[in-house]
């Protein structure tokens, strides 16, 4: 698979063939661990894949965007 010109369809390519290799199946350890640390607030997330980070901030109370719960949900 290569795209020189669309770079946004290889990684969309990437999560709807589930071959992202680095993709842990959950949350991020670091990020489990730091989590209960946060009371409040927004989180960014960068390269969030399939949102096991999100949902967990999403769940202790911090705010998202909803477009990632509705991925998350399908």
């Amino acid at each position: 698979m290569v795209y020189k010109e669309d770079a946004a369809q290889f990684w969309e390519d990437i999560y709807l063939e589930d071959d992202a290799g680095w993709d842990l199946g959950g949350v991020t350890p670091v990020f489990d661990i730091i989590a209960d640390e946060i009371s409040r607030g927004k989180v960014c997330i960068l390269g969030c894949g399939h949102g096991y980070d999100a949902v967990m901030f999403a769940l202790k109370g911090l705010r998202l965007q909803q477009s990632i719960l509705r991925h998350q949900q399908q």
